[in-house]
């Protein structure tokens, strides 16, 4: 993983950063594919936060076709407890016959890490 630092390249609109990793994949002769996250997080001082994230794929077939776009929100619920949420959706930036490969294969990738990341932030909290 490479990330930038956080930068405010729009006073007022929050900080970015973006971040190249490599993923591993389940396709016939690729073992992994680069990607791409630009995240742009927000604070509303100690109320809470969001972080809405585009991540886009460029080693796999139809990759310039879609990105990944999710929303992480924060919020303080008193007494040191938050409240998380997370939403994503697969944005197709081009018409493409994989749309329903894409999209189940996305729905169940990001369905599965949200589980493991949840079942995670409750055993550190």
């Amino acid at each position: 993983v490479v990330m930038s630092a956080w930068s405010e390249p729009s006073p007022g609109l929050g900080t970015g950063r973006e971040m190249k990793f490599f993923k591993p994949v389940n396709l016939p002769g690729l073992a992994s594919t680069r990607g791409v996250k630009i995240q742009r997080l927000r604070r509303f001082s100690n109320v809470g936060m969001i972080l809405y994230s585009v991540t886009k794929l460029e080693d796999v077939p139809a990759a310039d076709t879609f990105s990944v776009d999710d929303v992480m929100s924060v919020v303080s619920v008193g007494e040191g407890k938050l409240s998380v949420e997370i939403s994503f959706q697969v944005t197709f930036l081009k018409s493409t016959f994989m749309k329903y490969i894409i999209e189940s294969s996305t729905n169940a990738e990001m369905t599965k890490w949200l589980n493991t990341y949840f079942q995670h932030l409750k055993k550190v909290s």
